[in-house]
């Protein structure tokens, strides 16, 4: 016991862990999200994503706005008014994945719909595969 309250334990950070996290993933044939996106061979538009603020689409109920993207609260938020409503729920979940900036993405709605459905597949294999590691670390302890 007495060492114990001697020695100071080097607490890992969430970036470190993230990191070693990484790392110990092998993704040999994958290209970067952005990468990915940059593939698609689809019709686009250029669509600038901006780099601050939350995004947020308004409920799919609503009478107007249903395509905009708001990005932050207040009433001076900056917005982005898309295509269709697939194509704001894209912008959407690219922002939450912090890709942002100039994107080309699909014009028409069942392409984005479809995009969002593989991005959203691409995304959740990673982390299903993190909690996997997780949950087999946790288990050795």
């Amino acid at each position: 016991m007495e060492q114990r309250s001697k020695s100071k334990t080097a607490r890992l950070t969430a970036e470190e862990l993230a990191a070693d996290a990484w790392d110990g993933v092998y993704f040999k044939d994958q290209p970067s999200l952005s990468e990915w996106l940059g593939s698609n061979r689809v019709p686009s538009a250029l669509i600038h994503i901006p780099s601050e603020g939350a995004p947020r689409v308004l409920d799919d109920q609503a009478m107007f706005d249903r395509e905009t993207v708001f990005f932050g609260k207040d009433k001076k938020a900056a917005r982005v008014v898309c295509a269709s409503r697939a194509q704001a729920l894209l912008v959407k979940r690219m922002a939450e994945l912090d890709i942002r900036g100039d994107r080309s993405l699909p014009d028409a709605e069942h392409a984005c719909r479809k995009l969002l459905d593989e991005l959203n597949s691409r995304v959740l294999w990673p982390q299903a595969l993190f909690r996997n590691r997780r949950s087999g670390q946790k288990s050795s302890l």
